[in-house]
């Protein structure tokens, strides 16, 4: 009794010691209910933020996949401008069915005189006109990388047009001054020929070389001239290049190929314009927009084949 007398605390310090405890206590159980709850909410904010994505994508996938199904499924459904935007945009394709001649602005600036042109009988003179030339200018239009024959189809229509408007107007003055004596020089100028075609040979083939796009537009060049010429007893012709980008470089690979096949001889072939439109004549190392490492640039030229370690 004595002991526990001598060293049993005061009762304030006892009361002070008992609040402590119950405070810490009072701290422990809250600290663990804190704990819980926000192990809780980041469970429950993780399921809602993969909720979420899930919904978001799976909008953005029907959204895209949507034209997809369309066009599988209806491909005669016209939509305006929807089957053109999805074949330029997503299939990297032009639409063969295309024609200047249904174009709006085309018909509203040039409709009257396509119809005038294309008639039956105006055909037909233009017809003969060609088998009786004298001279046959040919005018191959080449294409740049991963192009098709129908992206100049523009410029093609055009000179198309203006060679037989021409043709038009030349023989109307011969036949205005048919009864003069004096019409040798309306006939010279009226017996020429100008054939324009659209390379076609190299679509979709651009990232095998320089030298084997060259050789493919070469024969297709001989291929043309050849079923051409049969038409016309004349063997007399001119050779025009228009090369736009890549196509440019085809064309000169393609001149110096011609050059040595017989066909140059057989139909005493002469050059006439060579002309080409934003072409890497020096390639493309140091040539660029903007200048990026070297390192960069041979990364890029392995996307494009043998024709990006060309350029």
């Amino acid at each position: 009794s004595i002991y526990f007398a001598a060293t049993r605390k005061p009762s304030h310090e006892r009361q002070e010691e008992h609040r402590r405890n119950s405070n810490k206590k009072n701290m422990d159980a809250f600290s663990s209910s804190l704990l819980l709850s926000s192990s809780q909410s980041a469970e429950v904010t993780t399921e809602t933020l993969s909720w979420s994505l899930l919904f978001f994508s799976s909008i953005v996938m029907i959204f895209l996949s949507l034209p997809l199904f369309i066009y599988l499924v209806f491909p005669s459904l016209q939509v305006s401008g929807f089957r053109e935007l999805f074949r330029h945009y997503i299939l990297r394709t032009p639409d063969p069915d295309r024609s200047w001649a249904d174009d709006e602005q085309f018909i509203q600036s040039y409709g009257k005189l396509y119809k005038t042109i294309h008639s039956v009988e105006n055909q037909q003179r233009l017809q003969q006109s060609c088998e009786a030339a004298e001279v046959t200018h040919f005018l191959f239009l080449v294409h740049g990388v991963n192009g098709y024959a129908l992206d100049l189809s523009y410029p093609e229509m055009m000179l198309k047009l203006w060679r037989d408007n021409k043709k038009m107007q030349l023989m109307e003055e011969e036949e205005a001054a048919a009864e003069t004596k004096n019409n040798k020089k309306k006939r010279q100028r009226r017996q020429q020929h100008l054939v324009i075609h659209a390379a076609t040979w190299n679509e979709r083939k651009t990232k095998d070389g320089i030298i084997k796009g060259g050789k493919r537009l070469c024969e297709e060049m001989k291929q043309v001239i050849q079923q051409e010429m049969k038409k016309n007893k004349n063997k007399n012709i001119t050779i025009s290049m228009f090369g736009n980008s890549l196509g440019g470089l085809y064309c000169r690979y393609a001149i110096a190929e011609f050059n040595a096949s017989p066909v140059m001889k057989d139909y005493d072939a002469r050059w006439n314009v060579f002309l080409t439109t934003a072409t890497p004549h020096l390639g493309c190392a140091k040539h660029t927009y903007f200048p990026i490492p070297r390192t960069a640039e041979i990364g890029l030229a392995h996307t494009m084949g043998e024709t990006g370690k060309d350029l």
